[in-house]
C-alpha cells in the first residue's frame, strides 16, 4: 500500500521524529483498515468492488 519512509523521511531529516513516528503509525493503521475492508468485500460477494 503506502511506502513508509518516502513521505515521512523529510520529517525525520528535519528533526521532527515525533511527528514522523505518529504519521508512520497512522499509515500502518490505515493499511490495516483498508486490508480488512478489502477482505470483507471479497468474502461478502466474492468480488472486489473497485470504486
Amino acid at each position: 500500500m503506502l511506502s513508509p519512509g518516502k513521505p515521512i523521511g523529510p520529517l525525520q531529516a528535519g528533526g521532527q521524529t515525533g511527528l514522523a513516528e505518529m504519521n508512520r503509525q497512522v499509515a500502518e493503521n490505515l493499511d490495516t483498515i483498508i486490508g480488512t475492508l478489502e477482505v470483507d468485500a471479497l468474502q461478502s460477494d466474492g468480488t472486489a468492488d473497485a470504486r
